[in-house]
């Protein structure tokens, strides 16, 4: 039987050490509207710590370009920011045209609690890479405490199971060398949790998936991912400006933060776009529709690096529908 590797899932490749000069004008801007627009200062204080020029190259347990549309697979207690409840896809494809290459699936769901002031859910993703797959499903419960008139305090559990396969035997069937393929399942549990208030600013920390028990190397790369993210919004039903950051830090692998604005027209069409500190840029689109859908793209490229240019693109598809009658869209 052949070693059990150790590769990550859905790599993006990281190349990039420097602190870019677009994470710096993001960073910027995000403090300057923020600051001016009541921002509470621990809130303040948490995205202010992320921005701090520091050496950044890793790689994630699992990445989306539209992190800002969907938090609720990074942090299940975001699941509150939405009090109607919601069902998310998302669909991830790098390298279009060559075969085994990196594809992520995500469905998300969050289903209100509105007399506990909570929220419940599942987070379901695939990714897969070659020969190698990796499937995770985690279910959570997501409480919230007032802390002012206006303020809030998420906090949420989850837990769940995550299947590991090597399919050598895909790679030749008539081989008994590769006849063996590697499996393995472990149990994970999660917490997070999320200052927000409603319509306005969110900021949290949360570790998705903790596994239960180690008993390969193959999954120790995929364990324990801290997120912490911010996020705020400003405007008003013409135009809407949303900053948002994600940083998340893997055991045993460097921070990568991810920083973006989205400006949504009229609460129908989003257009935004994002950078990542390893040296990759991204343009999104979204398009909310009257019942209750919402369809999103992004395109995301490297830049000065050997990632960049069309063919190491990554491409990326979401459908949300939001539960409930005559629901607005959600923006935050």
């Amino acid at each position: 039987m052949l070693p059990e590797p150790h590769i990550v899932l859905s790599p993006m490749l990281q190349s990039s050490s420097k602190w870019t000069r677009p994470s710096f004008t993001f960073a910027l801007l995000f403090m300057r509207t923020a600051g001016r627009s009541g921002f509470p200062a621990v809130a303040m204080l948490i995205c202010i710590s992320l921005m701090l020029p520091l050496n950044l190259k890793g790689q994630q347990a699992f990445s989306f370009t539209q992190y800002m549309n969907n938090q609720v697979p990074y942090n299940t207690a975001s699941s509150l920011l939405d009090k109607d409840g919601a069902l998310n896809l998302s669909f991830r494809k790098q390298w279009l045209g060559v075969d085994g290459a990196p594809a992520s699936v995500l469905l998300s769901g969050s289903f209100p609690l509105v007399k506990m002031r909570a929220s419940s859910g599942l987070n379901i993703i695939h990714d897969q890479f070659g020969v190698e797959q990796l499937t995770s499903a985690n279910a959570f419960f997501t409480k919230a405490v007032r802390l002012s008139e206006a303020s809030y305090l998420g906090m949420s559990v989850n837990a769940g199971v995550k299947y590991y396969r090597v399919g050598y035997s895909d790679l030749d069937p008539f081989d008994v060398k590769f006849s063996d393929d590697l499996r393995r399942t472990t149990g994970t549990a999660g917490f997070g949790l999320l200052l927000y208030q409603p319509e306005r600013y969110y900021a949290g920390i949360s570790l998705p998936e903790f596994a239960i028990s180690k008993q390969n190397s193959a999954l120790k790369s995929q364990n324990n991912t801290l997120y912490v993210s911010c996020g705020y919004l400003l405007g008003d039903e013409d135009l809407k400006i949303k900053p948002a950051m994600m940083v998340s830090y893997t055991e045993d692998l460097p921070l990568l933060a991810d920083i973006s604005t989205m400006i949504y027209l009229k609460e129908q069409l989003g257009l935004g776009g994002g950078v990542r500190t390893t040296g990759e840029i991204s343009g999104v689109v979204t398009y909310f529709f009257q019942s209750n859908f919402n369809l999103g793209y992004s395109y995301q490229t490297g830049v000065g690096t050997h990632t960049a240019g069309p063919a190491n693109a990554t491409h990326e598809i979401t459908l949300g529908y939001r539960f409930g009658y005559f629901t607005r869209p959600r923006f935050l």
